[in-house]
């Protein structure tokens, strides 16, 4: 069974706060429209201008402020016909979010205008807000300012935009605005929240923001993202026969209010274990909150029968799985889930990665011990080399420490070499680095065969060798090409000095 979501489980119970001078934008007396004028609120740069227009104005900005604006910076825009009615009947915001002009000296993607103002109340760390607006998205008009270097013409709103809420746990920046060729966070401002509104030309759309300070926050900007979703093409719009540059679109806000969650949110932490442990236990917090609520826990967004405490306990599982856990909360007045809480688990080192404790030789082969299971892992052999491998041609025990980050193991294997009473011997791995040590794989014989063919395939079955001479070998490659580490197989037929035929199969591992 599928999880209810957020979308269609009942949102966080909250009650409305008025922590907002000015909510609806009502201007000043006498009512301007232009890049300020509208009470508590303020740019935030002298660089991205930001709008405030009037009802007492038709919502236009006279052409002398353009000038005035576009003399003050060259990312001046005229603002397109602002959507109606207004929500809130007084003023609007008009905020920018400018594409990339790659014709023009100006190519920083994120040229992004924004609205600021003190809070009477402070929002306070770790509790749960939700941010309401509207945003209109407005047609092109037919104002159009002529500057002495160019035109500016009339722009219009993409749709979607996405919107962003940003503060500060001070309003030292509010009224003071600075320089800014770029996003807000970059002078301070710390995200709060953002989302993806789909408007349509000439209309408003309703959208919220829910939202947890990190820190207390006592000012606000409202604008778009910090997203650079914009195009690397110039447009270039015409007017009247003289082009201009298009990719400038603005949008308006109106009618902004916070609430307050009178509810904490669910939280899921863990309380014991990591990556490395047998297990992991988490925990809905705050759980003496919700006690006597409907809990249920969900894997990957399916519901996990029988789990209904605020506790649950998660087994291992095979490392690269990654889970997602979640929790709802359900009583007679709210319906909350939990934001997913991610589990990984780690690979663990083992100590049997080398096989049986012991083994034996014929001389003077040579063998190759590989520890490698996981490309995560460090490994260190007895003579302090760090390879996976390890070359092994004299009698002697040898170890290696396997490690991660949860911990470390060592696996060793005592190895002797001993004269061989049968005719033929076919080694399990060989290491084509040109080293002179083991660089070729072959049938070691200590009596001549009468006859002799070998064939190795690569896993796809593709023959990658043959030969009719034991006294040569397979360099790891074929067609000129080294062929990658892993497993081969090999086939080999040959008559001994009696007479009598053999034929062997077997794999074999090449590293390098």
């Amino acid at each position: 069974m599928k999880m209810q979501g957020q979308d269609t489980c009942h949102v966080v119970p909250m009650n409305p706060i008025f922590i907002l001078n000015n909510p609806s934008l009502l201007s000043a007396t006498p009512c301007t429209s232009g890049f300020g004028g509208i009470p508590f609120w303020y740019p935030s740069s002298t660089e991205m201008l930001t709008g405030f227009l009037e009802p007492c104005t038709n919502y236009l900005i006279p052409d002398a402020t353009y000038v005035s604006g576009a003399a003050q910076t060259p990312q001046a825009a005229v603002f397109p016909v602002v959507p109606q009615p207004v929500p809130d009947g007084g003023g609007v915001i008009a905020v920018s979010d400018f594409g990339y002009a790659s014709g023009s000296i100006y190519t920083n993607p994120d040229y992004k205008s924004f609205a600021t103002t003190c809070l009477t109340q402070t929002l306070r760390q770790d509790s749960l807000y939700r941010f309401d607006f509207y945003a209109g998205f407005g047609q092109a008009g037919n104002q159009a300012v002529q500057l002495s270097n160019g035109l500016l013409g009339p722009e219009y709103s993409t749709t979607p935009e996405t919107f962003g809420l940003f503060g500060r746990s001070d309003c030292s920046a509010v009224g003071n605005p600075v320089p800014q060729y770029s996003c807000i966070s970059r002078a301070g401002w710390i995200p709060l929240g953002q989302v993806t509104v789909i408007g349509s030309a000439g209309a408003w759309t309703k959208a919220s923001i829910l939202f947890i300070p990190p820190v207390d926050i006592n000012a606000i900007a409202v604008g778009p993202s910090c997203d650079t979703n914009f195009s690397v093409e110039t447009f270039i719009g015409t007017y009247n026969g003289q082009s201009y540059d298009i990719n400038r679109y603005s949008f308006f806000l109106d009618s902004l209010q916070f609430y307050s969650a009178y509810a904490p949110p669910p939280v899921v932490n863990p309380v014991s274990g990591d990556s490395c442990t047998s297990a992991i236990i988490l925990e809905l917090q705050p759980a003496a909150w919700y006690a006597g609520s409907s809990l249920q826990w969900y894997r990957n967004d399916t519901l996990l029968t029988g789990q209904q405490d605020s506790l649950i306990t998660i087994p291992r599982t095979s490392p690269g799985i990654i889970d997602t856990f979640r929790c709802q909360v359900l009583n007679d007045t709210l319906c909350l889930v939990s934001d997913p809480f991610t589990v990984s688990w780690a690979p663990l080192p083992t100590a049997a990665v080398l096989g049986s404790p012991d083994t034996s030789l014929c001389q003077p082969d040579s063998l190759v011990l590989n520890a490698f299971t996981n490309s995560s892992f460090n490994y260190t052999w007895q003579d302090g080399s760090t390879n996976p491998w390890f070359n092994v041609t004299q009698d002697g025990t040898y170890t290696v420490t396997i490690s991660n980050t949860c911990g470390s193991v060592q696996a060793s294997k005592t190895v002797q070499f001993v004269r061989c009473d049968y005719n033929v011997y076919v080694p399990n791995a060989f290491t084509p680095n040109n080293d002179g040590k083991n660089d070729r794989f072959h049938a070691r014989f200590f009596y001549l065969p009468a006859s002799f063919s070998i064939r190795i395939f690569n896993r796809g079955g593709l023959e990658v060798y043959a030969s009719h001479d034991p006294d040569d070998g397979w360099d790891g490659t074929f067609n000129n090409t080294r062929q990658p580490s892993g497993a081969y197989i090999w086939s080999i037929h040959f008559t001994d000095s009696l007479g009598k035929a053999h034929s062997l199969t077997g794999t074999l591992l090449l590293i390098r």
